[in-house]
């Protein structure tokens, strides 16, 4: 029986800091759910460019964190 996946949520990859703890907790074996707000549409692009391959088991998505009807 093997070890349950690691799985992070990472609010604001986006951004400087959380995409260096992304890049960490990657390193680390971790699965990613990275969800972003559509505002920023060159950073979401770039966040999809370095973690979107679905084949490294990350997630990510347009989903605003501080909107209960977008997490619901």
């Amino acid at each position: 029986m093997g070890h349950p996946p690691k799985i992070a949520l990472v609010a604001g990859a986006s951004r400087a800091i959380g995409r260096h703890i992304a890049r960490m907790l990657q390193d680390e074996g971790f699965a990613l759910v990275l969800p972003f707000i559509d505002d920023w549409p060159e950073a979401a692009e770039s966040l999809i460019a370095e973690f979107g391959d679905a084949e490294r088991g990350h997630l990510v998505t347009p989903c605003d964190l501080g909107s209960a009807c977008a997490v619901a």
